[in-house]
């Protein structure tokens, strides 16, 4: 496969979207249905500004029951220079495991770098388990409302609720990760993060200090798609509960707005 269109990968009833030019795993879907949105490694520099990577290579292997996907990119920057692979390996019992190294060649300073997740925004309301780095669980819900903060903090694994007889795991590695309500900038999503926001930043990486992440999902349980209520209408839009929406004013509201 020649870095940059889209390819779409089946292994099973498991089924992604790979964005050859990026890394970027969109989609995950088993038997037809969503379980994540995406995975995907972020490089941002001092400024928050998102760096491409260029992507020199990607190579693909399958069996009847196994896929593997190998990258090879280098993203630059005014002070970036990291060299970077990545390992995507997924199996058609419901399983996707995303392996990441980054390599800087020059010392930089970040905001981050690393992988990310993201949880559909469908998601809303579902019950979850959140596993903490010191090994303690934590039950709660991914929020209803728009949360203007973190949901969950310190996570190692998170495993929410799909219908009645499964889950969707997802464990992390390598760094301390947190979540973040995207829908507070209308992203229809939720996306794990490293490092914690409230860490110094920028942070420095040294040239040749190693950086390795990994992000694996497995589904666990008995899987029925049928207990999944499907979130397309008839016209095939889809229709998903919206907040109210504000405005901001740069002085006091007018009587007639009240």
């Amino acid at each position: 496969m020649s870095p940059g269109p889209q390819k779409d990968f089946c292994i099973g009833p498991l089924e992604f979207r790979l964005d050859g030019d990026s890394g970027f795993v969109r989609n995950i879907r088993f038997h037809g249905k969503e379980v994540l949105r995406g995975i995907y490694p972020a490089v941002r520099d001092r400024d928050w500004a998102t760096l491409r990577p260029n992507v020199e290579r990607v190579s693909v292997e399958s069996t009847v029951d196994q896929l593997r996907v190998g990258i090879e990119a280098r993203t630059v920057g005014t002070e970036m220079d990291l060299a970077w692979t990545a390992e995507i390996v997924a199996a058609a019992t419901g399983q996707i495991k995303y392996t990441w190294h980054g390599l800087p060649r020059r010392a930089c300073m970040t905001n981050r770098t690393g992988l990310c997740v993201l949880h559909p925004a469908e998601v809303a309301g579902a019950p979850c388990v959140v596993e903490h780095t010191d090994g303690r669980r934590e039950a709660g819900w991914f929020p209803t409302q728009i949360s203007p903060h973190q949901p969950f903090h310190d996570i190692r694994a998170l495993a929410h609720v799909v219908g009645d007889c499964s889950e969707v795991a997802v464990r992390l590695e390598g760094d301390v990760f947190e979540m973040e309500d995207q829908r507070n900038w209308t992203d229809a999503s939720f996306k794990i993060y490293s490092r914690p926001l409230a860490w110094a930043r920028p942070y420095r990486l040294e040239a040749g200090a190693e950086i390795e992440q990994s992000i694996t999902m497995e589904i666990r349980g008995t899987w029925n798609p049928n207990e999944i209520a499907p979130v397309a209408s008839q016209s095939g839009r889809i229709s998903l509960p919206l907040p109210g929406i504000g405005f901001t004013l740069p002085g006091p509201i007018p009587s007639s707005l009240r």
